[in-house]
């Protein structure tokens, strides 16, 4: 079969369109690419510190003294700041790459978390009720 000339010009004509159209749209994917990375990562952060706030939860009303060991799996690049280290006693916030992606708030009732980690990779937190030196209670986290 022969090709006309019409076609063998516009041959290139179009492949030169097809490589303008993919250049132009390869920025496009990989933002959203990183958009969707930053996604999953946020929602398994924010499953970890639910994981914190609820175990910090079951401490402080269980009582004086009681205590709770936590595994926490943050993933990589990121790292979940709690207590004193979050900046704020009662919130739990989590990090991708220095940038807050994830936070919760310990509410109803609002308890302090005192002391502070900052936590990254596979490690064990321990969560124990302790007294506030004001005459009521809070939650002390600490890394064993």
């Amino acid at each position: 079969m022969r090709l006309c000339r019409k076609a063998a010009v516009g041959m290139p004509v179009r492949l030169a369109a097809v490589f303008l159209v993919l250049t132009l749209s390869i920025p496009f994917l990989v933002d959203s690419m990183e958009r969707t990375e930053t996604d999953m990562a946020a929602a398994e952060l924010g499953d970890e510190i639910g994981r914190i706030a609820d175990a910090a939860s079951i401490v402080y009303f269980s009582g004086s003294g009681s205590s709770k060991t936590v595994q926490v799996d943050v993933p990589a690049g990121c790292e979940i700041r709690v207590g004193m280290e979050s900046g704020d006693p009662y919130r739990i916030t989590g990090y991708r790459g220095g940038v807050k992606v994830a936070e919760k708030c310990i509410e109803s009732p609002a308890f302090p978390i005192l002391g502070g980690a900052v936590l990254s990779g596979e490690c064990l937190i321990v969560l124990e009720n302790v007294a506030d030196g004001f005459g009521g209670r809070c939650v002390e986290v600490s890394s064993p």
